[in-house]
């Protein structure tokens, strides 16, 4: 009997189990014109040539999960089996053209083993694709935050402006700038002045490192420190939490006040003194209630410190 094969029908009987391509014995044996009774005897009296990873038989739970997910026995047309089929893996496949010892095996050997070859080639040529579109969507992430940090610094302004603009006029008694004065700067001629909103999101950054590094009993410098110390790592993550609670900076320019950290690593830094607070945690809540204290003798405006 002639036997026309194409790659996609010997593909449709190629199955993924235990994550390795399989076919079926009762397939096998279909496309070299035998019964599977005679195709399994054979493998059985060469034994020796089929290890456990050329040939296994399916579980229980296997051949059910092949019939749910394919509809095998209705494919096959066949009336179904009796007993749990064996899978060949592709190399099973080929050892079966020595045993089998006929035209029809060999043509049909080649045929199955670049089918196998082409649908290896496809799944490789997917998962590239899969990893290109994995690195455009952190690209696009990247994108996202970076465009979210330009909206935060924007919202910065604003919220310095309103401030400004809406104070008592009045002067400081603990040496902070006249708010009047910083509102005639900051407006001229009805027009923002982001020179003066830097210089004073600047100084109130300043007051928090200066606050932190005396509590912490530190040098300004220890707080830049690339050391990985909990006594200059925790120093340093409540400093980002406090310029980010004070001067609502983004996370990617709180990062290049730290000699150019991450935005993640401020992130990361700002979550965990965060929940340490929301536990109520000593080791938290006692440093930063001493550190706000200071800097509200300093003139800095209250904070909330959740």
């Amino acid at each position: 009997m002639e036997l026309s094969l194409t790659d996609k029908e010997i593909g449709q009987q190629i199955y993924i189990v235990r994550k390795r391509q399989i076919m079926l014995d009762s397939d096998l044996a279909y496309l070299y014109g035998i019964t599977t009774y005679n195709l399994n005897k054979a493998v059985k009296r060469n034994c020796t040539y089929f290890p456990s990873d050329f040939i296994f038989q399916l579980t229980q739970d296997e051949w059910n999960s092949l019939i749910s997910q394919y509809g095998i026995e209705k494919a096959h047309r066949r009336g179904g089996r009796r007993t749990i089929p064996y899978g060949f893996t592709q190399e099973g496949v080929a050892m079966l053209s020595s045993i089998l010892n006929s035209p029809r095996a060999k043509d049909v050997n080649i045929a199955i083993l670049r089918s196998f070859a082409k649908i290896r080639h496809d799944s490789e040529t997917n998962l590239n694709w899969a990893n290109k579109f994995d690195d455009l969507k952190m690209e696009l992430r990247n994108q996202i935050a970076s465009v979210s940090d330009v909206l935060q610094t924007l919202t910065n302004s604003v919220s310095v402006l309103t401030i400004a603009k809406t104070a008592p006029e009045n002067s400081n008694p603990h040496g902070t700038p006249n708010i009047t004065a910083v509102n005639n700067a900051i407006y001229e001629e009805n027009q923002p002045n982001f020179e003066v909103i830097k210089k004073e999101l600047n100084r109130n950054q300043e007051l928090i490192k200066m606050a932190v590094v005396s509590y912490f009993e530190l040098r300004p410098d220890d707080l830049l420190s690339e050391s990985r110390s909990p006594s200059f790592v925790f120093p340093r993550q409540i400093c980002m939490y406090l310029i980010r609670e004070y001067t609502s900076l983004s996370y990617k320019d709180i990062g290049a006040i730290f000699r150019r950290k991450d935005h993640t690593t401020v992130m990361h830094a700002c979550l965990k003194i965060q929940a340490g607070l929301q536990n109520k945690l000593p080791d938290y809540c006692t440093p930063l209630k001493a550190i706000q204290e200071w800097l509200r003798i300093k003139g800095m405006p209250a904070a909330p410190i959740k």
